[in-house]
């Protein structure tokens, strides 16, 4: 059970963090925007982590085979999660406005992480599961 929240998180994490710091040493290579970076993609991914938690706390079966599949899991919401946002803010013509931007792309976080963890457990239960 542990290792495949951990799984979920880690393939969610490994883009999530790359993107964020990417985007942020982009406007200047230096320690404090590495750190800034850092240190918004570990709160972004705390969200999307909590959602996990939240919903995946028991009954989660865990075999060898799941391991790679929740890695890759983890990996399809993070594409999921980052082009939906992109997507928002291209479509939003007045993004730069908002007050409250970080407060809204942390609870979208939150919900990708909900909706992936309750997507996971569906997936556990069709017929040729171990969940059955």
């Amino acid at each position: 059970m542990y290792k495949i929240r951990a799984l979920l998180i880690l393939g969610f994490a490994l883009p999530s963090v790359l993107l964020i710091l990417v985007d942020h040493l982009e406007a200047e290579w230096s320690l404090g925007a590495f750190l800034d970076g850092a240190l918004t993609s570990l709160w972004f991914t705390a969200f999307f982590a909590i959602g996990i938690w939240w919903l995946i706390r028991r009954n989660v079966v865990f075999q060898k085979n799941h391991a790679r599949r929740a890695l890759l899991f983890g990996l399809s919401a993070a594409a999921v999660t980052w082009v939906s946002l992109w997507g928002f803010w291209q479509v939003n013509p007045n993004a730069e406005h908002f007050e409250f931007i970080f407060a809204l792309n942390s609870g979208w976080f939150l919900v990708m992480g909900l909706i992936t963890a309750w997507w996971w457990n569906r997936t556990l239960r069709i017929p040729w599961s171990p969940k059955g």
